[in-house]
């Protein structure tokens, strides 16, 4: 092998060094502009992210104009429903004393010389006033309202917002649902509210009602949807209310519930109380059961009901976990009420689970009863449920008339 003396280079070696160095020199100038780039773009990557931040938060002005904005819409909402909303006074018949019937047949007056009884049997024969709110949903005079509202009155004044008093008649009422309809004649079409999609209530929607407390008329009250289908004590199957806390007292009942869109989502019912009065809790019929029974009272003046003739109760956490269903949802069936009732006819046996009926999921016992009573009378169903087989659950598919 050849060896190059010490410290002697020839010429092309001499050629590619200068070159080398060329290219170190150039690699060294970009590394550095490339430095200089990724410095600025970390730089400034905190002052855009920061200036992004600040457009994203509201400013102080927006903050403070907040109120003012939602105190617009309450006052714009209140314009535009309050025309519709009436006061009710009812009079009903006097009260007759046990045994006073008997007394005036035999021609004698029990009271004798008792003036104390006089007096009382005086104050039983006045006739009973009460008073409540409605709300017109149709331009021709049909108003909802409570069935206690107008329950045995045998006189109805509706009084509109502008003070005209008309009288009303009941078309027809729903115990079941606690709700009523009034018909009024008017010379013109009378404003008139929308009914909401109650179903699309979420808890904390801001809402107001409208209605008469004490009889003080056009009363409106703000709160917010505390929580959905809530089931009071005494309530029907056929009631699953709407919790609000804005103030409602006697003489709201039978008012409406409105969403910020304007639209009624309920009917204000019933009031948790332990003074008679306001204490936060107030509940709310919601519009869709409202606008059902509505619906059936001014066609045929009485509400029918879907009927499956059996005896529900909800699916349980501890059952769910033993047969290892994903939820505990549905209804199971505890008892055939009737061997010639449609449940079984469509082969539908105790301890048998309804997880679905008309295509939507159950979610309890009480779920499966409103779907079902809001079912048409001789539509046709499929109704699918679970059943044990050989310890375990088979999905099975029926249909129901």
């Amino acid at each position: 092998m050849y060896h190059l003396p010490k410290g002697r280079t020839t010429e092309s070696d001499q050629l590619i060094l200068k070159r080398l160095r060329g290219w170190i020199a150039a690699l060294a100038f970009v590394c550095l502009v490339v430095g200089i780039g990724i410095g600025a773009m970390l730089a400034g990557r905190p002052a855009v992210a920061q200036l992004e931040a600040q457009q994203q938060q509201p400013t102080a002005t927006q903050i403070a104009r907040a109120p003012e904005a939602l105190s617009a819409s309450f006052a714009e909402i209140a314009r535009r429903v309050e025309p519709a909303v009436v006061n009710i006074d009812t009079i009903s018949a006097p009260q007759v004393a046990a045994g006073e019937e008997d007394d005036d047949a035999d021609g004698k007056d029990g009271a004798g010389d008792n003036p104390l009884m006089e007096m009382f049997r005086k104050q039983l024969r006045r006739p009973a006033r009460g008073v409540g709110s409605g709300f017109i949903v149709d331009p021709k005079g049909y108003i909802l309202t409570n069935q206690h509202v107008v329950e045995n009155a045998t006189r109805i004044n509706v009084r509109l917002p502008s003070g005209e008093i008309l009288r009303g008649t009941v078309v027809g009422q729903d115990d079941e649902t606690d709700v009523a309809v009034v018909k009024v004649q008017a010379t013109r079409d009378l404003p008139s509210v929308k009914l909401g999609n109650s179903d699309d209530t979420q808890v904390g929607d801001w809402v107001l009602a409208i209605g008469s407390p004490f009889g003080l008329e056009q009363t409106v009250t703000a709160g917010i949807i505390s929580t959905r289908e809530r089931v009071t004590p005494g309530a029907s199957s056929f009631q699953r209310f709407l919790q609000t806390d804005a103030a409602i007292n006697r003489g709201n009942s039978g008012g409406p519930l409105v969403n910020m869109h304007g639209e009624v989502i309920g009917v204000n019912s019933q009031i948790a109380t332990s003074t008679g009065d306001y204490n936060g809790i107030g509940f709310a019929l919601p519009s869709n059961i409202a606008d059902t029974v509505f619906r059936q009272l001014t066609t045929t003046g009485k509400v029918r009901r879907g009927y499956l003739g059996i005896f529900l109760e909800g699916v349980k956490p501890e059952f769910a976990r033993v047969y290892e269903l994903p939820d505990a949802k549905g209804a199971i069936v505890k008892d055939i009420a009737d061997a010639k009732s449609p449940a079984a006819k469509a082969g539908l046996q105790t301890n048998d689970i309804i997880i679905e009926f008309g295509g939507q999921q159950i979610t309890n016992e009480r779920d499966l009863i409103s779907k079902v009573a809001g079912t048409e009378v001789g539509q046709t169903v499929p109704v699918t449920y679970l059943r044990e087989a050989n310890n375990k659950l088979e999905r099975r598919t029926a249909n129901v008339t």
